[in-house]
């Protein structure tokens, strides 16, 4: 047996959640963690012959290409099917997994299996799905630097990457293609001069292939 997170880590390395669409929802959704597995039922979609045939085969987990679950469920209820079967399947303790457009997308996966099958040359993704960085920079300097300070950590910025910073004091945003730097003056800044002002910039890195 192997735990319900060994294969959830599994899957998500052969096909990488940031692969997926960004309206998709593909991964674990119903289950716990820990919980051991023998038997797995692999479905198109769910359903409730599907449902039934692992209760009857006393799977511990179903794996579908599309996902049951895309919005958040306003209720849980048995008077609804698809709230019977989640219910059905929480009582039976069967997991539910889905690998949708991230198993369309990712490397040697469904859409590279097609294009083999159809001799296609020199096969490559339309889209790059690279997973972006998150960075959270804090720093202290003097009113009389916020200025200074700000250019010459940006000044350094790599053609093709966009960066949005926002500031509690002001926001600032650098496009690289061009390599301007903006400082809105909807917000102004008017700290004694004694005092230090504390820049705080939370952004993300994308490649400009993602725009």
């Amino acid at each position: 047996m192997v735990s319900l997170q060994k294969i959830c880590a599994a899957l998500s390395e052969c096909y990488p959640p940031q692969c997926a669409e960004s309206w998709d929802n593909p991964g674990l959704l119903l289950g716990r963690n820990r919980a051991e597995i023998r038997r797995v039922v692999v479905a198109l979609e769910l359903t409730p012959e599907v449902v039934e045939e692992a209760i009857e085969t006393r799977a511990e987990l179903i794996v579908t290409h599309h996902p049951f679950i895309f919005k958040p469920m306003s209720s849980l209820t048995d008077s609804s099917p698809d709230g019977r079967m989640m219910l059905d399947l929480a009582a039976a303790g069967i997991a539910l997994y889905a690998a949708h457009t991230n198993l369309d997308s990712a490397p040697a996966a469904i859409g590279e299996k097609l294009a083999c099958d159809l001799g296609l040359m020199d096969v490559r993704a339309l889209l790059s799905h690279e997973p972006f960085s998150s960075y959270k920079i804090v720093v202290f300097v003097p009113h009389t630097a916020v200025d200074a300070v700000a250019k010459a950590m940006l000044v350094r910025a790599v053609s093709g990457i966009i960066a949005m910073f926002h500031s509690a004091a002001r926001g600032l945003v650098i496009s690289p293609a061009t390599t301007r730097l903006t400082l809105p003056s909807d917000r102004p800044i008017s700290p004694k001069p004694s005092q230090k002002l504390a820049l705080r910039w939370s952004f993300r890195l994308e490649s400009s292939t993602e725009r």
